[in-house]
C-alpha cells in the first residue's frame, strides 16, 4: 500500500507545480493567484503526518528553487518546516476541525510571503511591508483561501482514503493477527 501513497504524492506534487506554472498564471488578477504548492504542502501534511509533510514540502520546494530560485535552498527551507509544522498540527488535532486547517494555511501563505519579503524587499532597502501586504499578500491569501474552499473536499477524501484509511485497515490487521 506505500507504493499507492508515494504515487498520489508524486501525482499531486506535480500537478500542483504544473497547475502553478501555467493555469494560475492565467487566472491571475492583479499580479496575485492562489499558492497551490502551499495547498498541496498543506493537506498532505495536514492528512498524511510529518513525515509526508516533510517530504512534500522538500519535493516541492527543491522543484521550485529548481526551476525559479534565485537563492537555491529557501523554498526547500520554507516547505520543509511547513510540512513539519502541518504534520505535527494533523496528528495532534482532529481533521475534522475545519477552524485549525483555515488557520494553519492562512499562517503558511502569509509566512511563505513574508519571508520572500525580507528576501527580496527588506534586505534590499525597500521597507514598505504595508504596501506589500496589500498589494501582494492579501490578494494571493484570498485567492489562496477560495482555491482551498473549492478543492478541499475532493482533496482531503482522496488522501484520507489513501493514507488514513489504509493506515486503519493495517492496523487492524496487526493487532487481529497478535490476538
Amino acid at each position: 500500500m506505500l507504493w499507492k501513497k508515494i504515487v498520489l504524492a508524486i501525482i499531486m506534487i506535480f500537478a500542483a507545480f504544473t497547475l502553478q506554472c501555467t493555469v494560475c498564471k492565467w487566472i491571475s488578477i492583479g499580479n496575485a493567484g492562489p499558492n497551490l504548492i502551499v495547498i498541496v504542502v498543506f493537506l498532505l501534511s495536514f492528512l498524511g503526518g510529518r513525515r509526508v509533510g516533510m517530504l512534500t514540502g522538500f519535493f516541492l520546494g527543491l522543484i521550485i528553487d529548481c526551476f525559479y530560485g534565485q537563492v537555491f535552498g529557501v523554498n526547500t527551507m520554507i516547505f520543509l518546516f511547513m510540512g513539519y509544522i502541518d504534520g505535527t498540527f494533523g496528528k495532534m488535532f482532529y481533521d475534522d476541525d475545519i477552524k485549525l486547517q483555515i488557520f494553519l494555511l492562512i499562517a503558511n501563505d502569509l509566512v511563505y510571503n513574508f519571508v520572500f519579503y525580507i528576501i527580496w524587499f527588506f534586505l534590499k532597502g525597500r521597507l514598505s511591508l504595508g504596501f506589500y501586504f496589500v498589494k501582494v499578500m492579501l490578494p494571493e491569501l484570498i485567492y489562496t483561501f477560495i482555491v482551498f474552499a473549492i478543492i478541499f473536499i475532493p482533496l482531503s477524501k482522496l488522501i484520507k482514503h489513501f493514507y488514513v484509511e489504509q493506515e486503519a485497515k493495517i492496523n487492524f490487521a496487526v493487532s487481529n493477527n497478535n490476538e
